[in-house]
């Protein structure tokens, strides 16, 4: 017989579903293979590690997720929710750089209350040292003679 076909029934012996006489025949053979000897003990080691996997206990977050994540997956949502994600981030961005730019339109169109910064001054004087500024385009013939009389 073939290797491959001593591993079919070397599987099968493991299983314990061979007749006592295939049973023999792989015994025979295992005790003079090396290769069916490794292969025997690795379904001793893979047959252990199940048997240790399936007394854990896992969380049933872990649990959903994992169905989550295998129903997602064979269902083929794992591109939709990408995109839902994308397009969400990117109205989210879209509202924030419109609530910044309506701001800023509408302080800039506001009209200022106090702006002496781009305006010429005049000084008037009064006797008690109080200084008073005057907007040059605001000041008439009126407003110097009164300064002037009203000055001691």
């Amino acid at each position: 017989m073939k290797h491959c076909s001593f591993q079919r029934l070397i599987s099968s012996y493991f299983d314990g579903e061979l007749s006592s006489a295939e049973r023999l025949s792989i015994e025979q053979h295992v005790a003079h293979c090396q290769d069916c000897q490794t292969f025997l003990r690795e379904l001793h080691i893979y047959r252990h590690a199940i048997q240790e996997t399936a007394t854990l206990k896992y969380e049933p977050v872990l649990t959903r997720r994992i169905l989550e994540k295998v129903y997602e997956t064979q269902h083929g949502l794992t591109a939709w929710i990408t995109f839902e994600k994308y397009v969400r981030r990117t109205l989210i961005a879209f509202a924030i750089v419109i609530v910044i730019f309506f701001t800023a339109l509408y302080l800039m169109l506001q009209k200022p209350v106090n702006d002496y910064s781009s305006q010429q001054f005049s000084v008037i004087s009064d006797s008690s040292a109080s200084i008073f500024y005057i907007p040059q385009e605001e000041i008439t013939k009126h407003d110097i003679a009164y300064a002037v009389l009203t000055s001691d």
